[in-house]
């Protein structure tokens, strides 16, 4: 009995937090953003959106998503909430790797994040996401069409959009589609301007030359709001599928936003297509990794899509201009 009790290993007491998660104050990303505000560049680059656009944001947000603070511990402030959206959204990054940078640990990220994505939707979604529903608006929509692109009576250019999901437990087959990965579907209409008129998502998963055009917009829509939130460019890991929808149409708020708000630093004209009427020619705007290239050679990075390159490359081939893919 007495070898047994000395053979006996002791056992530790897990703690409920790590301890250095709980120095948040001492080590989070918020000390880093303050130190970007002398660097607005980098500062974009790192939430998308430069300070002022930031702290209008915040401040629409904060009272949906702001907790009260327990004898236990602190609440995470709606300026850490935020941020780590934010950040999410913009690098599509996994929990695990997000919890570093935030001092918030995952478990609690995979409720941040979906909550903070599902407030954004709301405020934004009367103010910059507004459906048309005047006949007066319809109209206003259509001549846009038909003066930028030569296309009357088009009140608007939809499309689906296949987004990439990790299935949850026991879905077999259901979200798998056609072209074999598991996905939702993304339904979006655009006008002539690039921005999103309807949104929705949830659903499992030729033209002629003038109508093809107008259906450019809707997928150069796409483009722009894949490119800024790298979360859709991967399958996103996140299972809870309620919280998938939450994130996936925050990016889409968010893109009307920051569309409407600082439209030449969201989406520079280098980024748009141009056309000249009188011949036809139809110069394409940046897609991608051209965006990217853009946004470098001005002092910012965002992280790239093999794909794009692809199609990028050809496009400058055909421009003659193929030294500039790389």
């Amino acid at each position: 009995m007495a070898c047994v009790l000395l053979t006996r290993k002791k056992r530790r007491r897990k703690l409920g937090t790590k301890q250095w998660l709980e120095r948040r104050n001492r080590f989070t990303h918020i000390d880093l953003l303050q130190e970007l505000k002398c660097f607005p560049k980098d500062w974009s680059n790192y939430l998308r959106m430069d300070e002022s656009t930031y702290l209008e944001l915040l401040s629409i947000v904060s009272p949906y998503i702001k907790k009260e603070d327990t004898n236990m511990r602190k609440a995470i402030t709606p300026n850490e909430r935020l941020t780590a959206t934010l950040r999410y959204l913009a690098t599509g990054r996994i929990l695990e790797d997000l919890k570093v940078s935030t001092r918030i640990s995952p478990q609690v990220l995979g409720r941040v994040i979906p909550e903070t994505c599902k407030a954004i939707c709301k405020v934004l979604r009367n103010a910059f996401c507004h459906l048309v529903t005047s006949q007066e608006e319809w109209k206003k929509v259509a001549k846009e069409f038909e003066d930028r692109w030569q296309f009357p009576n088009c009140i608007g250019a939809m499309d689906g959009k296949h987004v990439a999901i990790t299935p949850p437990p026991g879905a077999g087959s259901f979200f798998f589609n056609y072209k074999n990965f598991h996905s939702q579907v993304l339904f979006r209409v655009a006008n002539a301007n690039y921005e999103l008129l309807y949104f929705s998502f949830g659903s499992n998963g030729r033209f002629n030359y003038r109508l093809s055009r107008a259906r450019r917009r809707i997928e150069s829509v796409f483009g722009i709001i894949v490119e800024r939130f790298a979360v859709l460019q991967k399958p996103i890991s996140i299972i809870d599928l309620t919280s998938v929808r939450h994130i996936v149409m925050a990016c889409c708020a968010l893109h009307n936003f920051l569309r409407i708000k600082i439209p030449n630093r969201y989406t520079p004209l280098e980024c748009l297509d141009d056309e000249d009427f009188e011949t036809g020619n139809v110069t394409p705007g940046y897609r991608c990794s051209q965006f990217m290239d853009l946004e470098r050679r001005q002092g910012f990075s965002y992280p790239g899509c093999e794909t794009c390159k692809r199609v990028v490359f050809a496009v400058f081939q055909q421009r003659g201009k193929s030294s500039m893919a790389r």
